[in-house]
């Protein structure tokens, strides 16, 4: 006897198929706002604060080499706010969501006048004019207005830690030179002192910044 034939399979409804994709695009759209709102409200990254300096600092004599290749003497500094920062070009996160902060601060201070922005190599073997000129492009730096400064190794490090940040020796063979507190912004007041270190990994860093420049600038009015 021959078996009886195997139903054929009916053909999907397009209309069904249609409902299935709709579906799965939906739960699919639900899924990500459920990412994303786990992400918007995971905690924030904690970045302390840098280890400030145990006694008062104030800019050393130097001269040293801008990004465009010119020379730069602390002569050059005298009667201007300075905004710190330290840096070394190979650094990835670090070292670029600082120099956004600085971009930020550059253009609310543009037409100031009074304000310079400078940024000290601490792997200055490394970060020869050529290849800050290319990562101070990337920032828009204004050779003017931003000084990315590198020079010969032992001047700039002893720069460094004589006015700004102390150093741990057993890091010294590290691109940040042993500076633990590299991710710190420094402020110096019209006479080379300085007066603030600020914490330049945090969002609102360039407010404050902005808001300790303005905060000097009457002090110096009320004298």
């Amino acid at each position: 006897m021959t078996p009886p034939a195997a139903p054929a399979s009916r053909p999907r409804d397009p209309v069904t198929r249609e409902i299935a994709i709709f579906l799965s695009v939906i739960v699919l759209l639900a899924l990500g706002m459920v990412l994303v709102t786990a992400f918007l409200r995971r905690p924030p990254i904690h970045v302390p604060m840098p280890e400030l300096p145990s006694a008062a600092r104030k800019l050393v004599p130097f001269s040293l080499v801008n990004w465009d290749g010119r020379p730069v003497t602390h002569a050059d500094l005298q009667g201007k706010f300075l905004v710190v920062s330290f840096l070394f070009t190979s650094c990835s996160a670090t070292c670029t969501e600082i120099s956004r902060r600085l971009e930020q601060v550059q253009t609310a201070t543009a037409a100031a006048g009074d304000v310079q922005i400078i940024s000290f190599s601490m792997d200055p073997r490394t970060d020869q004019p050529p290849v800050l000129a290319q990562f101070a492009r990337r920032w828009n730096a204004d050779p003017q207005h931003w000084f990315l400064l590198t020079g010969e190794k032992a001047e700039i490090h002893r720069v460094i830690e004589a006015s700004f940040l102390s150093r741990d020796p057993a890091l010294v063979d590290q691109p940040s030179a042993g500076f633990r507190q590299h991710y710190a912004i420094a402020l110096v007041d019209r006479s080379g002192a300085v007066r603030h270190y600020f914490n330049g990994l945090a969002p609102t860093v360039s407010a404050d910044v902005l808001h300790a420049l303005h905060e000097l600038r009457k002090e110096k009015a009320n004298l």
